[in-house]
């Protein structure tokens, strides 16, 4: 369970140098989406003004052993003191043989790996498994990828910056076709059958996490490397993009100007916890998290958005998914001299019915007549996020074949549930004990680490009420899941938060340490305690309800009660709020909802009926709509609903 917490200008060339391989030599390799993952690359570094002279990409085929040192050789002659390079690598990974020996390269390579065996980029002709006499000449162990990356360093100097990115690993069963899940890499090592590693592989279906170096110097370049998933972890594909690349452009385009690495994990953090239920975390490592993203040259998102076709009432805006762009939000129509929804005037608006990474449809709600020429006209600005819901996967692991079909017919007449048989965002088994089936239980995500809200066996056999409450508990889960998604900004509504440690005192008080402002990459231990620091940018008072959502679905209010709000006056500060930190372990979310009266959720987190959640007198708000999506089937709500809501998200992990 958790609670909270709340230049120098210098002339930079930038580089850029892009590895993708979607289809292997080896046919053995599952094929991947890394051609999807390119586009969505080279449109992120063009809109942070690398030059495409400058931007370097080996793909499939060229994607060999001596195709990358080429590249990185001709990349390093290229590069001058205080230029910044980004390296992006979409493929495969694997374990090889940690041995000494001459490589392909030229570098002789060390017997140097505790558990035995190599982390290694998997190239285009790298084989899945080991033959007889394979020197790994289709294998770029992590070695070589520390020596070129040293290489570069050193050339760009203490005033230049290099960005790493590794969307693979190699852990869980790659597979192919069949609707299963692709992951990056595999669990089988590329070693002889009899090679036995001198330490036991404790991390041998660990992801992809290079031994690069860090600190080693003060007149080398400063390295940020970004890791698709953690040790224990499978690197999955997202919509048909390798998930790191995807939540890496995504959060890219959702920050602000002078941001940090921390601050771009934090968002990448965020987004995934929400996407795969907390089976894949992404990684950081670095020489200094907190310096600024490109050298403090970050191009911020655009606000708005420019009309690029208009077809009838279809019209398609040059902003998508990357943009946090989603079917069922609601787009306003300005001016093409408006800078701010405060000041703009609506014209006219509509609803987003189709999206791609970078543009969307949008319907107009209201008859309007519109020639192709005022595209350049008006200019769109998101008035609200439908912050619509996927289906719900529901993976079944029941032994009693009669039981295991009063689930299904059970859940085929939800809307929002799709039955899967591999993933899933829950998982209902059954409890046996000896060889009868004794109840049911639903876990978070596709395995039985967190029972959803800490329940205990259903006893379902001949009992309906019992298989009720599975579909009453998955709508409840459901809920969570939409609230954990829910981003809504009410541009005179708007507040910030800042999170401290304590500083002295005991276990029950503290004071909050203002000179130490916590990371975006925040692990907490559990026993330990924040501060919280609720600040309103307005004009006017607000009250601020305050969610726990812990990894097993759980919800607690950290204001005490469901209704309970703390009320924020007019462009002041608030005391300090003191959090305690406890279990259950893994990722946790805090959820901060504002409006400009009460907020409510009196009702939610009840078993049974639709939630409440209501603002002010008591009148249905638009969170009602949002919440109920499990029973209703909806994909957003009206275009003529008005917000007066503002939500903002904090994600952290407990750690023992």
């Amino acid at each position: 369970m958790a609670t909270f917490f709340s230049i120098k200008s210098f002339a930079q060339n930038k580089y850029a140098l892009i590895v993708a391989i979607s289809e292997y030599k080896d046919p053995q390799w599952s094929k991947l989406s890394s051609g999807n993952d390119v586009m969505l690359i080279q449109e992120m570094l063009g809109k942070q003004q690398f030059p495409s002279n400058q931007i370097y990409l080996l793909q499939e085929s060229q994607a060999t052993v001596n195709g990358l040192i080429t590249a990185f050789d001709n990349l390093t002659n290229k590069l001058q003191k205080g230029d910044i390079v980004y390296f992006h690598f979409s493929g495969h990974g694997q374990l090889i043989q940690d041995a000494e020996y001459k490589h392909i390269s030229g570098l002789s390579l060390k017997k140097d790996e505790e558990d035995g065996y190599d982390e290694s980029l998997v190239l285009y002709d790298g084989p899945l498994k080991w033959t007889n006499g394979y020197l790994y000449d289709g294998h770029f162990p992590d070695d070589l990828i520390k020596n070129y990356f040293n290489n570069i360093r050193k050339k760009i100097g203490d005033k230049g910056q290099m960005v790493a990115i590794f969307d693979c690993c190699h852990s869980g069963t790659a597979t192919r076709g069949d609707g299963r899940e692709v992951v990056r890499g595999s669990s089988v090592a590329c070693a002889p059958p009899d090679y036995k590693a001198e330490k036991s592989a404790g991390n041998a279906d660990a992801a992809f996490d290079s031994d690069l170096e860090y600190g080693i110097g003060q007149q080398i370049g400063k390295l940020t490397s970004f890791f698709g998933c953690r040790s224990e972890q499978v690197a999955h594909e997202y919509k048909n993009y390798g998930s790191l690349t995807y939540f890496l452009v995504k959060s890219m385009n959702e920050l602000g100007e002078k941001s940090s690495y921390n601050n771009l994990f934090s968002k990448i953090n965020e987004n995934m916890v929400i996407a795969f239920t907390n089976k894949q975390n992404p990684e950081i490592e670095g020489d200094d998290l907190n310096e600024l993203i490109f050298k403090g040259t970050l191009v911020a998102q655009d606000p708005f958005f420019k009309l690029s076709d208009i077809k009838g009432d279809v019209l398609t805006i040059d902003g998508g998914e990357m943009q946090g762009l989603q079917k069922g939000d609601s787009i306003g129509f300005y001016s093409n001299t408006t800078t701010s929804l405060k000041t703009g005037s609506l014209l006219f608006s509509g609803i987003v019915t189709e999206t791609t990474p970078f543009s969307s449809d949008v319907k107009l709600t209201t008859s309007r007549y519109l020639k192709q020429t005022d595209t350049v006209v008006y200019r769109a600005f998101l008035r609200y996020s439908a912050s619509t819901m996927n289906p719900t996967k529901v993976k079944l692991e029941i032994s009693s074949k009669s039981m295991r079909k009063s689930v299904e017919k059970l859940l085929s007449q939800e809307k929002n549930i799709e039955l899967v048989t591999t993933g899933g965002n829950y998982l209902i088994a059954d409890t046996v004990t000896g060889d009868k089936q004794t109840g049911l239980m639903i876990y978070v995500g596709n395995d039985r680490t967190y029972a959803l809200r800490e329940m205990g066996p259903l006893k379902a056999e001949k009992n309906p009420a019992a298989l009720d409450s599975v579909t009453l508990l998955l709508r409840e889960a459901m809920r969570a899941d939409i609230l954990r998604g829910l981003h809504l900004h009410e541009p005179d509504l708007d507040f910030s938060y800042q999170v401290y440690g304590c500083s002295g005192g005991t276990s029950s008080f503290c004071k909050a340490d203002t000179t130490q402002p916590a990371g975006d990459k925040l692990k907490v231990k559990a026993g330990s305690h924040f501060h919280l620091m609720l600040k309103s940018n307005t004009t006017r008072d607000l009250y601020i309800n305050i969610i726990d959502i812990m990894p097993n679905g759980q919800m607690e209010w950290l204001t005490g009660k469901r209704n309970s709000n703390i009320q924020l006056k007019e462009n002041r500060p608030i005391e300090y709020l003191k959090i305690d930190i406890t279990p259950p372990y893994g990722m946790e979310q805090i959820k901060l909802v504002a409006g400009d009266s009460p907020v409510s959720f009196a009702s939610i987190g009840r078993i049974g009926g639709s939630l409440a959640a209501t603002r002010g007198n008591g009148n249905s708000s638009v969170l009602n709509e949002f919440l109920n999506q499990p029973e209703n089937g909806t994909r957003g709500i009206s275009g003529s609903a008005s917000i007066g809501i503002t939500t903002k998200t904090f994600t952290f992990e407990i750690i023992k």
